[in-house]
């Protein structure tokens, strides 16, 4: 039993790391991209092909049933967490590029911890909270030493608005997610979440001509 949970723990750090390279990587395609298209055009289009992909996988297995609390509140953690969130999360990588945008996108965890312990009454480990502390000392300290020249871009107050922004919007979706999510699997989940965040952009978007 022990060596299972070993090999589950080695198996999800490698998963999370590369989850974070997959979206290093894509941050730079998509500020290549943001030249282009708009941040609410990118989103959708993300969302409309992970709606194929996961409604390809969710073919494969057994899909269970969904109440209405579980649908409503993994809905509205799609709509902040995605809609909001990941078209923040463009804007930011527009104004400030793919490295500040995802150093400062560290932060999200943080937002997420400080809110599930508001809200979800979680308790952190005294060395979660040194992590935290590190965490946010560390953006600071590299943030303080862009340059001058760089901070007084146009674009930069409003590259790190929108960052926080971002991170916050997808930190209160993980909230609703933990609090909506019962008995079906994270797949559905997904499916749902993405579902809500492609109804809500392409409102948003064919109602500001954002779409491209």
């Amino acid at each position: 039993m022990i060596k299972l949970h070993f090999i589950y723990g080695i198996l999800g750090g490698l998963a999370a790391l590369l989850s974070a390279a997959a979206w290093a990587f894509g941050s730079i395609l998509f500020q290549k991209l943001g030249d282009e298209v708009s941040p609410t055009g990118m989103n959708l289009g993300k969302g409309i092909i992970g709606i194929l992909y996961l409604g390809i996988a969710l073919l494969l297995i057994e899909v269970e049933p969904v109440d209405y609390h579980t649908f409503i509140f993994i809905g509205i953690s799609g709509l902040l967490g995605i809609a909001l969130g990941d078209t923040f999360f463009f804007k930011a990588l527009m104004d400030l590029g793919a490295k500040t945008t995802l150093l400062l996108g560290t932060l999200g965890p943080v937002f997420t911890v400080v809110l599930s312990v508001i809200f979800l009454h979680e308790k952190p480990s005294i060395s979660g909270w040194l992590g935290i502390s590190l965490t946010v000392g560390g953006v600071t300290w590299v943030m303080s030493k862009n340059s001058p020249v760089e901070r007084m871009k146009k674009n930069w107050t409003s590259g790190i608005k929108y960052s926080l922004l971002s991170s916050l919007c997808i930190s209160i979706g993980i909230i609703f997610a933990k609090a909506g999510i019962s008995s079906i699997s994270a797949m559905q989940a997904a499916l749902i979440r993405f579902l809500f965040s492609v109804i809500g952009l392409a409102i948003y978007g064919m109602a500001n001509h954002q779409l491209s």
